[in-house]
């Protein structure tokens, strides 16, 4: 569809460092709204969608506002079971540790979202060890270090710091490649301090 089109084209866009946050004032509504589809036939949408916010959310001028507009079509995202929207949990558990080195958003978090983020982000790391769950597996381990790293200290974690971590728990180096259906459909998790 046209919208599907549009949203890759969006997720492909946002991975430019210089786009993310004129990007993110100026598609905020479009990605939410489709962040949040929910019939089987907007999957791929919805895919996109939350990996342009994903990506977009690696700006710290964006964390603050992101949190704000997107944290219940994130959480919601975050738990996700279903295995034909695999991308799209991990696309949420990502973007929530990207917000948890924030110190407003993890407060927030921690106070009002705790129960929900860490149950996904739980449930996430228990999942079967086969390829096909390593992303949402790094997601929910790397957010789980975020989120006590924050309540223990009392300060947000340094994303170096739990990204390291993550990785050495998983034995994965940073980045990984995962193709949709469409020629130009990349996801790349990696890039500094963000994932």
């Amino acid at each position: 569809t046209c919208r599907e089109y549009a949203l890759q084209a969006l997720s492909n866009l946002s991975f430019d460092k210089e786009n993310k946050k004129p990007m993110w004032i100026a598609t905020q509504a479009a990605l939410i709204t489709s962040s949040q589809l929910g019939a089987p036939a907007d999957r791929k949408c919805r895919e996109y969608a939350l990996s342009a916010i994903h990506n977009l959310s690696c700006s710290t001028a964006n964390q603050g506002p992101m949190w704000i507009a997107t944290k219940v079509a994130l959480v919601t995202a975050s738990q996700l079971d279903a295995s034909a929207d695999r991308e799209c949990r991990a696309s949420a558990l990502h973007t929530l540790a990207n917000l948890a080195a924030d110190a407003t958003c993890v407060a927030d978090m921690i106070a009002n979202y705790s129960v929900d983020i860490t149950a996904a982000a739980l449930a996430a790391t228990l999942l079967d060890s086969c390829d096909t769950n390593a992303s949402v597996r790094r997601g929910g381990t790397r957010l789980l270090q975020m989120l006590r790293q924050a309540s223990t200290v009392g300060v947000p974690p340094t994303p170096n710091s739990a990204a390291a971590s993550a990785d050495t728990a998983s034995g994965s180096s940073n980045s990984e490649t995962s193709a949709g259906g469409s020629a130009s459909r990349q996801t790349t998790r990696g890039g500094g301090a963000c994932f």
